[in-house]
């Protein structure tokens, strides 16, 4: 390990290693220079699976650029090795390492675990714990019994409690670009939804809703009254909760969603709906559950604007580590669903509601959701131009400036 860091020192000075030149800067520049040419570069090649990039400058000299700027150039390279190893360079964040670790070959085959893709998670992890570390901002980061499972969440900040929730298929990475920045201003926390990220996986046959964990979690957290935001799946997780437990809320800001367009747990699942399941579940493990991930992962970039090239890599970086257990199982009915809208018809909520929205996205295309909308006295709309689905990460900036003065409005009105 000792004399790879070395290699890795020379390389990423230059060839200089403590003060003698090893090789010339025009040999590394070759190194790490596109060696593939015009050869064709065929679909899931390691650098489209492990970050979810489609170059085809993905091979230097003995190295995977894994990552390259606008030009061209290799800004991470690599050298993973089938048995764990993994050496890395990262001139984003300016670090090198090496990882010199130790695969059951046979069982990770058994397991369908491969060191070669499943190593480069690494670069990330370290990149998010410079990150933190660069922001000067004290992260509290937890696990705890919540509803009879191990629910995952981080604090930081002073002040206003607001709690943001993720998008299906993702995890509490997905705010990076919110967390720190509404920490600035507000005691923000974000979490995994149960069967997402680093919280606990359902039961197949579980009873239970999103909306009731979020309860307890907000009990627990010791608050009487949150600001919510959800995007996606967290926006129908919010609104749930609006119609059970208005009481508890400042203000909820609904992105990308609003009402899940399906029968609710009042609707038993008939046994037909089972069947198609279970033939579901047999077709997408027939034809593997990597293509299942790249579909569903192209179909975001796709909903997006002029921007979501911009967010592969961190999208893939959260789709690849998803265990995919709702498209797996019969999931049982997490949300309130179309019931949502009989359950807002019994009580008068009037706390301040922000629908923001890509142009590419918009949630109003479901009359549910108009319904919705029309329901509440108080809900305002914003639509943010050349954005989709994933608009939080396309447009962070723009995303960032209308929340906080969303929230700050609707805790200077309380």
């Amino acid at each position: 390990a000792g004399d790879y860091i070395n290699f890795l020192s020379m390389i990423y000075n230059d060839g200089i290693f403590e003060g003698h030149r090893i090789l010339s800067e025009n040999a590394i520049k070759e190194m790490q220079a596109n060696q593939v040419g015009n050869a064709k570069v065929g679909t899931e090649e390691f650098v489209e699976r492990v970050r979810g990039l489609k170059h085809t400058g993905i091979y230097g000299l003995g190295e995977w650029r894994e990552q390259i700027d606008s030009p061209g150039n290799a800004v991470l390279i690599s050298s993973p090795s089938w048995a764990g190893a993994y050496p890395w360079i990262d001139k984003t964040h300016h670090v090198y390492g090496f990882f010199l670790t130790h695969v059951d070959v046979r069982g990770a085959s058994r397991d369908k675990f491969s060191g070669f893709y499943a190593s480069p998670v690494i670069v990330q992890m370290v990149r998010e714990t410079i990150d933190e570390f660069d922001s000067g901002i004290k992260v509290l980061k937890n696990k705890v019994d919540i509803n009879g499972a191990k629910l995952y969440f981080e604090m930081a900040g002073v002040g206003q409690p607001v709690l943001l929730i993720h998008g299906h298929s993702l995890d509490h990475r997905m705010w990076n670009a919110q967390f720190y920045e509404l920490a600035k201003h507000f005691r923000v926390i974000r979490y995994d939804i149960r069967g997402y990220g680093l919280s606990d996986m359902p039961e197949e046959g579980e009873n239970f809703l999103h909306a009731d964990d979020l309860h307890y979690l907000i009990k627990y957290l010791g608050y009487k009254k949150v600001h919510l935001v959800g995007l996606s799946l967290g926006a129908f997780i919010a609104t749930d909760f609006m119609a059970l437990y208005p009481n508890e809320l400042l203000s909820v800001t609904l992105s990308s969603g609003g009402v899940y367009n399906f029968p609710g747990p009042d609707i038993p699942i008939t046994k037909e709906e089972i069947e198609n399941r279970h033939s579901e579940i047999n077709e997408l493990q027939m034809n593997g559950l990597l293509s299942f991930k790249q579909k569903w992962f192209e179909s975001l970039i796709k909903s997006g604007g002029s921007h979501s090239e911009g967010i592969r890599e961190d999208l893939w970086t959260m789709i690849s580590a998803w265990q995919a257990w709702q498209p797996l199982h019969v999931e049982p009915r997490f949300l309130l669903g179309n019931s949502v809208l009989n359950y807002m018809k019994r009580k008068n909520i009037d706390i301040p509601v922000l629908f923001l929205y890509g142009e590419r996205d918009s949630p109003f295309r479901l009359t549910q959701n108009v319904e919705l909308f029309s329901s509440l006295p108080s809900a305002q709309k914003i639509e943010i131009p050349d954005a989709g689905h994933m608009l939080n990460m396309e447009v962070p900036a723009q995303y960032n400036r209308i929340l906080i003065d969303f929230i700050r409005s609707a805790t200077t009105k309380k």
